[in-house]
């Protein structure tokens, strides 16, 4: 199931073994029954560039530029707590890279595919979506319990 929506997030064509015979464990959660949100093309080409390391930082920010959503998550993660230094902030695209790293540009866009096929209302993975939502409702309690203990 997780090569499947791999294969579906990164636009990768499926391969012929793993769609032959699907395995669905779940009645309530039926992928191909709804047609859900699709990840934009700019921001799975965006991945796979991101993903080769002999990329030039310009092609990944003019990619990041055609995708308004991905420009702001990568400013806000730029300018977090955790990157800045002292009160500079950062406001282009190409020193949000330079400041965060190629690894934390691939954080984002693979954050911006994920929640674009699972995270909106009515997607095809709704169902698997809210069983994964509520079971963290039901153990954070027992987890804020036991880390007392440790």
């Amino acid at each position: 199931m997780f090569s499947q929506l791999w294969k579906k997030l990164t636009g990768a064509a499926p391969d012929p073994a793993s769609t032959a015979a699907p395995v669905q464990t779940d009645p309530v959660v039926k992928p191909e029954a709804t047609a859900g949100p699709k990840p934009s093309p700019t921001t799975a080409s965006a991945l796979r560039v991101a993903n080769d390391p002999n990329s030039p930082l310009s092609k990944i920010v003019s990619l990041f530029e055609h995708e308004p959503m991905l420009a702001q998550a990568l400013l806000r993660q730029a300018n977090s707590v955790y990157y800045r230094r002292g009160d500079a902030t950062v406001n282009s695209l190409g020193a949000a890279m330079q400041r965060v790293g190629l690894q934390a540009v691939q954080s984002v866009l693979m954050g911006a595919l994920v929640q674009s096929t699972l995270g909106r209302p009515g997607g095809a993975y709704n169902g698997l979506v809210t069983k994964v939502w509520t079971h963290m409702q039901r153990t954070a309690p027992i987890a804020r319990g036991l880390s007392r203990a440790f």
